[in-house]
């Protein structure tokens, strides 16, 4: 499938991570979508997928379940101005930013997304 083609991800890859991805990144990403269906499946996931309002999210702060919202402060797929309305909405959240990231902190900058998470799942024993 011409959308599942290295050049394709490579750009994606790089929308999503605010750099240019390696190579081994790319491979990484390209490998299981090459896998039989795999292109068949993505679409339906695109076709079927629907967006959640902010707003119905109320209910969860009712169950006052402490939720981590981890942001990259370049993030250009969603604004990191969504996840500060969301940290406003949920009064059992935290949004924490990692300055240097963008869509993926949890693949590019998986220290500190690792540390951030570490510290959240600690603070709820």
């Amino acid at each position: 499938h011409v959308l599942l083609r290295e050049p394709r991800i490579e750009g994606f890859l790089a929308s999503a991570y605010g750099r240019e991805p390696s190579g081994k990144e790319v491979a990484g990403y390209l490998a299981p979508l090459q896998l039989p269906g795999t292109p068949g499946a993505l679409l339906d996931i695109v076709n079927t997928s629907t967006s959640t309002p902010p707003q119905t999210l109320e209910r969860i702060d009712s169950l006052k379940i402490p939720v981590l919202m981890i942001w990259g402060r370049h993030d250009t797929w969603v604004p990191l101005e969504d996840g500060k309305q969301l940290e406003a909405l949920l009064g059992e959240s935290r949004l924490a930013v990692i300055e240097d990231a963008a869509h993926c902190p949890m693949e590019t900058h998986w220290q500190a997304f690792n540390q951030l998470l570490l510290e959240h799942l600690e603070a709820q024993r």
